[in-house]
């Protein structure tokens, strides 16, 4: 029954084979993203700071004027021998210096790692970026050591260049999204590098031998601290963020946990009061670095000349009262002027002007004035005959009435 109902029972059509898919094509491979060309270098001429050229004059002036008069009265005592032998004493302290300098960096191998593809490539790529934005490509040594004074250092003498960043430093900027702090971290030294590079070398090389006689330093100190600034502004462009910029040099200033708490108004008002009052630019002179409040307010100042439209917008930000203080800080800077991209050419024949006078005044002191009269030597005079005068008869008249009289008195007695 179930077969016959089952033969019986209306046979379905069968369902039609659906047509057979096209096969998919395979899609084009993705070609690679063409590589990203290289920020053209910076323009570190309109980077500079203002004051640094005016400085260098006074450093040049007095490097010269000091080594020209310790010359002139060289040669004035005892000639050429002692002139060569000042020459040579300096040569060999200049030396002594370098070697000193190697020992140094030898001593950094065995106690600190050096930045290299190998080692550390995340740094080193961010050194490799900074270098080459700036155009600079003279061999620099960083090295990462446990603790350094400031968080980061930078030495330079006589083509031996150092930079030493602090691992805990690097660490923290390594992580998330600070590549910028570290891009300007690393680019403040080789800005300021980049700084003294532009001169001549023989002035770099003089300026560098005066530095390390140390009694120059009154006079040397305000150009390395233009440089610093230099270099602060040349870094603050060269990572491009201003809001990292100040974040990093509030972290400098007081540490790793009150950085981010670290608001503009309460470092403004102290910045201010430190480049306004005596005792804090007196003890400033002999530094070869400016204070970090006074970076901190330069570098402010320079945001403003450059990047007004993000500087306002950052200002905006603000509150009122710290607004205003910033806005009237800025107003009073002295370094709001762009820097002359090339030197001043009355400032150079005023600078040559009195560095010859004064060579020339000590020259005529110490060569062409009239020697003191030496004292009388000391001992009895030599005995000699005395004049006769017309009251004083001669000796042998003298002797000859004496005989005479005696004589007659002999006569007369007889």
């Amino acid at each position: 029954m179930s077969l016959l109902a089952s033969s019986e029972a209306p046979q379905q059509p069968e369902a039609p084979q659906q047509a057979a898919a096209p096969p998919q094509r395979s899609a084009p491979p993705q070609r690679p993203a063409p590589p990203q060309r290289p920020a053209p270098p910076l323009d570190i001429r309109s980077l500079r700071h203002p004051a640094e050229h005016s400085r260098l004059m006074i450093a040049l002036s007095s490097s010269a004027i000091v080594f020209g008069v310790a010359a002139m009265a060289a040669y004035s005592l005892h000639g050429w021998k002692m002139l060569a032998g000042l020459a040579g004493t300096l040569a060999a302290l200049g030396t002594l210096i370098w070697l000193f300098l190697q020992v140094a960096r030898s001593r950094l191998l065995g106690r600190a790692v050096r930045v290299t593809w190998t080692t550390l490539p995340e740094l080193q790529s961010v050194c490799d970026e900074v270098r080459a934005r700036l155009d600079y490509r003279k061999r620099v040594d960083v090295y990462v050591m446990d603790k350094v004074d400031g968080g980061s250092a930078m030495s330079s003498y006589l083509g031996t260049r150092l930079i030493q960043l602090e691992g805990g430093l690097a660490a923290e900027l390594l992580e998330g999204e600070r590549r910028a702090e570290l891009t300007y971290l690393i680019a403040r030294h080789v800005g300021q590098l980049k700084a003294r590079r532009r001169r001549l070398w023989p002035v770099v090389i003089l300026i560098s031998m005066a530095d390390s006689l140390k009694f120059l330093q009154l006079f040397l100190a305000p150009y390395f601290r233009a440089t610093a600034k230099s270099g602060d502004q040349i870094a603050a462009v060269c990572c491009g963020d201003i809001g990292a910029a100040a974040a990093l040099m509030s972290r400098l200033l007081v540490g790793k946990e009150l950085g981010p708490r670290l608001g503009v108004g309460s470092v403004l008002g102290q910045a201010a009061a430190v480049r306004r009052r005596r005792l804090p630019r007196l003890a400033q002179l002999f530094m070869s670095a400016p204070h970090a409040t006074n970076r901190y307010l330069n570098l402010l100042v320079f945001f403003a000349r450059v990047a007004p439209q993000e500087s306002s917008a950052w200002r905006t930000a603000l509150d009122y009262a710290t607004a205003s203080r910033l806005s009237a800080v800025l107003a009073a800077s002295a370094n709001r002027r762009p820097p002359r991209r090339s030197p001043n050419p009355a400032s150079m024949l005023l600078a040559t002007l009195v560095t010859g006078g004064v060579l020339a005044a000590c020259g005529w002191l110490i060569f062409a004035a009239p020697a003191p009269a030496g004292p009388a030597p000391a001992g009895p005079a030599p005995a000699g005959p005395a004049p006769a005068g017309p009251g004083t008869a001669s000796p042998g008249s003298t002797g000859s009435a004496s005989t005479g009289t005696s004589t007659g008195t002999g006569t007369a007695q007889g």
